[in-house]
């Protein structure tokens, strides 16, 4: 009798053991999935910080340029802040970087705003990150995880008040 209970026992175990890999089996890819999706998220996270950072210490590094009897005014706003914003992106890698800033910062998009008697520079990052990160397509569900296409930055800066415009007395 002690016999016949301990086939049972056996039995019972390895019926076990093929229910816990099956469970597995259900449970490891939505686990993998929840995984990568919190590291693509914290990343594009980090990305979205670093580049509302980088365009306001470029928008605010141009305010450093006097605009007093400086015949190349614009054109040294537009390099500083392309310059600041080149080094503060030093961190990422070398093609991540060249998606934001190009090869000198020719990427940033830095203009002379006009605004009621006022000039504010403003500096426009942008980073293209549709092929960044691997998704995988799931059937009823689209692409896991979901991520934006582009990230995009924006910062504006007061750079001269009231300053008489070139062909103006």
């Amino acid at each position: 009798m002690s016999h016949s209970f301990g086939q049972q026992v056996g039995s019972l175990r390895r019926r076990q053991r093929g229910a816990t890999a099956l469970e597995f089996a259900f449970v490891f890819p939505l686990l993998f999935l929840f995984m990568y999706g919190i590291l693509v998220y914290a990343y594009i996270f980090l990305l979205t910080e670093s580049l509302t950072f980088v365009a306001q210490e470029a928008a605010e590094s141009a305010v450093a340029v006097d605009p007093l009897n400086n015949e190349n005014y614009e054109a040294q706003v537009q390099q500083r802040a392309q310059q600041t914003a080149s080094s503060l992106l030093e961190w990422l890698p070398g093609d991540q970087r060249e998606l934001v800033v190009g090869s000198n910062g020719e990427l940033v998009d830095v203009a002379l705003v006009p605004q009621g008697g006022q000039r504010f520079v403003r500096v426009r990052l942008e980073f293209v990150i549709s092929d960044l990160f691997p998704s995988i397509t799931l059937p009823l569900v689209g692409q896991a995880p979901p991520m934006p296409e582009v990230l995009r930055a924006e910062a504006s800066a007061l750079v001269d008040a009231t300053r008489p415009e070139s062909g103006e007395s």
